[in-house]
């Protein structure tokens, strides 16, 4: 646990208009999956089979059936969807500490000092072709009651907690999440200087994954390529991989794997060839 410093927003990384409930976050996070040896986890305890997992419901869903992360818990303190609804994943005992029961797992790293708002969206309905892959353009897509929901809510957290910063999870992370520049947000909505934390992204949020020359930026000829690579990063290097928030499959060209391999592709390259000699 830790004294309260931050209010992080996220979006959900979904395409504007897409159905959503809190119970698919439920699934996306607590769910199923599978890890390199084999075996499975979910709700943060792994399993030797999918058969042996607990004969349960998760958000609505068998748990055998479901597909996620294998958390043991959900990511956000709460959500906000685009009707004006919103959920609340945690309930904070209202002190100005994040108890253990409290903590949510948006942000390595942040977790035990912050509560994090997510809105649902964050991707919007265009796009463009990149490597034969739909990359969805980065946007603030929430709808008119979906953002005066998330207003009043951040404004409520600094009337309680005067000093909390309010922070975007792209100023911490190599992530597009939540979609748009919070401190510029924070001014137009008129959240006072001294709770906007000011500290720079640390993606572009162009959503651009291929260098000048419209060449890729990893050496990966397709999906399976780099599944591979994002595979040993998860078995050989488990936490560093947690910290980038690197999934075992997905684009081969994307800024997470862009990351991973600048930091790791000579030890990889290393292995390969060990491997294979």
């Amino acid at each position: 646990m830790g004294a309260y410093k931050y209010l992080m927003i996220h979006c959900t990384a979904t395409v504007q208009g897409a159905k959503l409930n809190h119970e698919s976050i439920q699934r996306m996070h607590m769910g199923a999956k599978k890890l390199p040896d084999g075996r499975i986890q979910y709700k943060g305890v792994k399993y030797d089979s999918i058969s042996d997992l607990p004969n349960e419901q998760l958000g609505g869903v068998h748990s055998t059936k479901t597909n996620g992360r294998g958390w043991d818990r959900v990511g956000y303190s709460q959500i906000f969807f685009e009707d004006g609804a919103s959920h609340k994943f945690v309930e904070h005992n209202g002190d100005n500490w994040i108890s253990a029961d409290e903590i949510t797992y948006g942000a390595v790293g942040f977790n035990n000092v912050t509560k994090h708002f997510v809105y649902a969206g964050g991707l919007a309905k265009s796009y463009t072709m990149i490597g034969g892959k739909i990359n969805h353009d980065f946007k603030n897509t929430m709808s008119t009651a979906q953002e005066w929901e998330l207003i009043c809510a951040v404004k409520k957290e600094i009337r309680e907690n005067p000093n909390v910063k309010i922070i975007g999870h792209n100023q911490t992370a190599v992530k597009g999440c939540p979609c748009f520049d919070v401190r510029e947000w924070c001014r137009l909505v008129g959240i006072p200087e001294q709770n906007i934390d000011t500290r720079n992204l640390l993606v572009n949020l162009k959503n651009e994954t291929t260098s000048n020359h419209g060449k890729q930026s990893t050496p990966f000829k397709n999906k399976s390529e780099g599944d591979k690579f994002r595979q040993w990063v998860n078995y050989m290097h488990r936490e560093y991989a947690k910290e980038i928030d690197l999934d075992e499959s997905g684009s081969h060209t994307n800024a997470y794997i862009m990351k991973a391999w600048k930091k790791l592709g000579t030890d990889y390259q290393a292995f390969i060839t060990s491997a294979s000699s």
